[in-house]
């Protein structure tokens, strides 16, 4: 599973989405943005298979690779400048992954770490977010 693992990880990487800095003004605390995290779990297609790095795996297939999209939304962030998202290191994590369940610990334990700076204060504030929180699983 580890080298199967390694596919996965590419695919991670590749397809986190981060949506930030919409004008909506979603709060009357400027100093609270509203942060929210998704987690998608999918099977890869065929066209994203062909371009896995299988070459050192024995036997590799389709249906052992799984594809993660993770989506952080930031609403109501007129009032912060020096947003900033830092996200785990999951390769390593990946990598070592016996199971499929195994997915779900790793993005609940790394934490998405996100900071900004309030304009009018200066005041630099962080939070933290589990990527596992909101995760749901898709089947082909």
């Amino acid at each position: 599973m580890n080298k199967k693992a390694v596919g996965f990880v590419y695919a991670l990487l590749t397809v986190i989405i981060l949506s930030a800095c919409s004008t909506e003004e979603v709060t009357t605390n400027h100093s609270d943005p509203q942060v929210s995290v998704s987690t998608t779990v999918k099977p890869l297609t065929k066209k994203e298979f062909s371009e896995v790095e299988i070459s050192e795996l024995t036997s590799p297939s389709k249906q052992d690779f799984r594809k993660v999209h993770v989506v952080l939304t930031l609403r109501g962030t007129d009032y912060l400048s020096n947003i900033q998202v830092k996200l785990p290191n999951y390769k390593q994590a990946f990598n070592n992954m016996k199971d499929d369940q195994q997915i779900k610990d790793i993005l609940a334990t790394g934490k998405i770490k996100t900071s900004w700076v309030l304009k009018d204060t200066k005041t630099k504030n962080q939070e933290e977010f589990a990527a596992g929180k909101n995760m749901k699983f898709e089947a082909k």
